[in-house]
């Protein structure tokens, strides 16, 4: 991969080794998954997740300016779906700072295997909640199906 030209400062050119071994850890795992530049010192992992029912999502992993100490983010940027676990602008909500999921030696491929327990989790509600006996839809604010935190 040839050196992304930012200035210093930015968490990829202080860790250099850091980005090789984020790089290793998610073209291993998630080989459809290209780094990408956003704004200026922006980097991200841009792929496709497909679910076990066979349906494909495009997601972002977003790294923070403050990483590895900060979890990088997961937008769903398409198909558009609606979830009280789904903000406008598509970030999802993976996690709370109560998990204890995030660790500093974390890397994208726990982020993006988050994102597709939750694509997972999105479709079974959709199926089995959402539907519900005689299809009259649960309320979810008080549906025991979905893990997870509401944005």
């Amino acid at each position: 991969m040839p050196p992304i030209p930012h200035p210093e400062g930015y968490w990829y050119n202080k860790y250099p080794e850091r980005l090789r071994w984020e790089t290793h850890a998610v073209q291993e795992r998630y080989d459809n998954f290209t780094l990408t530049m956003g704004r200026p010192g922006d980097i991200a992992w841009d792929g496709y997740l497909t679910t076990n029912r066979g349906n494909t999502y495009r997601v972002a992993v977003i790294y923070p300016e403050h990483y590895p100490f900060i979890a990088p983010s997961a937008f769903l940027l398409s198909p558009r779906l609606q979830s009280q676990h789904l903000s406008k602008d598509g970030k999802m909500c993976l996690m709370t700072i109560d998990d204890n999921v995030w660790r500093t030696n974390s890397t994208a491929v726990v982020i993006i295997a988050l994102a597709a327990a939750w694509l997972f989790a999105y479709e079974t509600h959709e199926e089995n909640c959402r539907l519900g006996p005689g299809y009259s839809p649960c309320r979810e604010e008080k549906c025991i199906c979905w893990p997870g935190p509401k944005v």
